[in-house]
């Protein structure tokens, strides 16, 4: 029996799935960013898949999502840079590698974690109604 179809049928579904994973990460953080988007430049598959995403406080950042979670590649669109701590130490950033999106929006952005906070204020505000 001729497995290859299938193996190939499941590394293409999980190269959308990767894609689809990134996308809904996108809409989930679109509420406290000025842009966030995919990377149509940058290498997409069933490993890897990158975002771009400019913070409220007008900071470029290029995101490696991976199995491992989220790692701050870069702070230029489309560019696979090795970041050094130094240089992450300017924006108060300790880690490269985050197990969630929250959490890496939380640590590059407080303006996101402003909204956030708002956000789920007033969500609470109105189950109380």
């Amino acid at each position: 029996m001729d497995h290859s179809l299938e193996f190939n049928d499941f590394y293409e579904n999980r190269d959308i799935s990767l894609e689809n994973e990134a996308e809904k990460y996108c809409r989930e953080i679109n509420f406290g960013v000025k842009f966030v988007k995919v990377s149509d430049k940058l290498d997409k598959n069933n490993s890897v898949c990158y975002l771009n995403i400019t913070t409220l406080e007008n900071q470029n950042w290029c995101i490696e999502l991976n199995n491992q979670g989220f790692s701050i590649v870069s702070n230029i669109f489309d560019k696979k840079d090795d970041m050094s701590r130094d240089y992450l130490s300017k924006f108060n950033i300790s880690s490269k590698q985050f197990e969630t999106i929250e959490s890496l929006m939380f640590t590059i952005s407080p303006l996101y974690s402003q909204r956030f906070n708002e956000m789920v204020s007033e969500k609470l505000k109105k189950l109380q109604r």
